[in-house]
């Protein structure tokens, strides 16, 4: 075996788990569910792994956020859709930003003649 796949004989499910637990209690429960996909552990390891390192510095408590809400959406999430609900999670956070007065929340609004000025 190369040298540099050897690193991953020592992984096990526990680990990946260990690694998740920081994160918070959703990104445990998705690298779970990642790992119990498969017949064969190993073979969702990849995912676990590019699961854990999709967050950057400081955007740990993101990660769990995404997994919490793919976890409400779905019973058997996987990495893509995590991945996505990741991503779009800024946007999300964005549009709630903008505030809106209540003048101008009902600037659309076409102003009919009153009935008495006809």
């Amino acid at each position: 075996m190369p040298k540099n796949h050897q690193q991953y004989v020592e992984w096990d499910e526990a680990r990946f788990i260990a690694w998740a637990t920081p994160y918070g209690p959703a990104t445990e429960t998705v690298v779970r569910a990642l790992l119990n996909r498969y017949e064969i552990p190993q073979h969702g390891f990849r995912s676990c792994l590019a699961l854990l390192k999709l967050p950057k510095a400081h955007e740990e408590e993101k990660l769990e956020r995404a997994c919490q809400k793919v976890l409400d959406l779905s019973l058997s999430p996987n990495y893509q859709v995590v991945k996505s609900v990741f991503r779009n999670l800024e946007t999300d956070t964005t549009s709630t930003d903008v505030i809106v007065s209540p003048s101008e929340s009902h600037a659309f609004i076409r102003h009919l003649p009153k009935e008495e000025s006809r």
